[in-house]
């Protein structure tokens, strides 16, 4: 890719794939990226690319703040004038138009606006995310150089194929960010941007270890300048068994399972545990359990989680499922769930979306002694057409939704791991 195709190809994306962006591609850009102009060579930034578990903790915590209503930071620069003369006051309308309009949200829709909103606080997806700060004593010519130099790196990035988003809105939640990152004192952060592979649905789609996480910055062999630093960690997977209450074939919670798989962050490895095969538990059995009963009792133990995607039947949870927990429960002192994580999600067509059965199985769990991700609640409404026999989701409102609700899941069951490890 030339640099004219990399500049007219370049645009602000805000909505990525869930694609890891390749360490070695990361040192390349911002190698790279050194070579950037700025005045007397001072070259006035300091980057840090966050990525996997330390980036999943800040989205979780920026999104948490941004829900609760936490006011801003307090602003240490304006991004806009007060009042933007024209013509610049009509192209930012403009823009916010057309944005909302290719979203299909309504001017007077506050409530689908909002949640637009909140994806800024999720990178809108996106796998890696760049903090750029610039030392408060600097002038505007120094924030000059800094907007060249992001400029460079978001070019760099177009020529390996990918995408980004510059943002201003993470300096509102700079603190938030620093308790991550740990910024050098006395700099103010001047932008952020997202990389990763464009989500090729639409233009905007809407994890993670505690913060004692252990975390690898740039080795000494690297090739990356001393004003880069990049934060990840060593991805820790977790085995996660899913239970879909219904047995029906074409159960629409088979399809809604399908689509949290699709959703389901790197770290999560994903598989179904079947219970069609057990018979109705009798403690009777207890002596002897049966072939079946002990394959299922191993198969949950065998994971690090488990995520129950159920229907309602009259109000509770099917009663095949119901069997499997008392399967997995017994015989007295073999509770296959004692302090294993799970989360709860369920669909159906109407409006309460299995909001009683999953009370009615929480507690259960609670009985279990199941650690349970209580936030966010997942009632997904289902009607025609909004996720496909495959598991892909039509509506990026419920996409965006059940993103977040699988990375929301991946950042409890490292937290719950790290203080009650598996095999404690």
């Amino acid at each position: 890719m030339d640099v004219y195709e990399a500049v007219k190809s370049r645009r602000s994306v805000r909505g990525f794939k869930d694609k890891p962006v390749e360490r070695e591609v990361l040192e390349r850009v911002l190698s790279a990226a050194a070579w950037s102009p700025s005045g007397s060579n001072i070259q006035p930034w300091n980057t840090y690319v966050m990525t996997g578990a330390p980036l999943a903790e800040l989205k979780t915590s920026a999104v948490e703040r941004v829900a609760h209503g936490d006011a801003w930071d307090k602003r240490q620069y304006e991004m806009y004038p007060p009042a933007l003369k024209s013509p610049y006051g009509e192209r930012r309308s403009a823009f916010g138009k057309e944005r909302y309009s290719a979203l299909g949200i309504a001017r007077e829709d506050w409530e689908a606006r909002q949640r637009a909103a909140i994806a800024n606080w999720n990178c809108f997806g996106a796998p890696a995310a760049l903090f750029c700060y610039i030392d408060r004593d600097l002038g505007l010519p120094q924030w000059a150089d800094v907007g060249m130099y992001l400029q460079t790196v978001m070019l760099l990035l177009r020529a390996e194929g990918l995408h980004s988003c510059p943002q201003m809105a993470w300096s509102q939640v700079r603190e938030t960010v620093a308790e991550v990152l740990s910024p050098p004192t006395g700099s103010s952060s001047s932008a952020a941007c997202r990389s990763g592979t464009r989500t090729p649905r639409s233009v905007m789609p809407v994890q993670a270890a505690p913060r004692s996480a252990r975390r690898s910055r740039s080795s000494a062999n690297s090739d990356l300048p001393s004003s880069c630093e990049i934060l990840e960690n060593a991805m820790t997977t977790h085995k996660v068994g899913y239970l879909i209450g219904s047995l029906a074939k074409g159960s629409i919670n088979r399809k809604l399972a399908k689509a949290l798989v699709r959703f389901a962050p790197p770290e999560l490895e994903m598989s179904e545990i079947s219970f069609k095969d057990l018979p109705l538990y009798s403690y009777d059995y207890d002596a002897d359990y049966p072939p079946a009963g002990k394959t299922f009792k191993a198969a949950i133990a065998a994971v690090d989680a488990v995520l129950f995607v159920t229907p309602e039947y009259n109000r509770s949870i099917p009663g095949g499922l119901k069997n499997a927990i008392d399967w997995a429960s017994r015989p007295y002192g073999t509770n296959s769930f004692t302090r294993k994580p799970s989360a709860v999600i369920g669909t159906s067509p109407g409006a309460i979306g299995t909001a009683v059965a999953q009370q009615n199985l929480r507690s259960v769990l609670s009985f279990c002694n199941s650690p349970q991700m209580n936030a966010p609640e997942a009632y997904i409404q289902f009607t025609p057409g909004l996720i496909t026999d495959d598991g892909e989701v039509t509506k990026d409102t419920t996409a965006d939704f059940l993103r977040t609700f699988m990375q929301d899941f991946h950042v409890f069951i490292a937290r719950v791991r790290s203080v009650l490890p598996k095999d404690a």
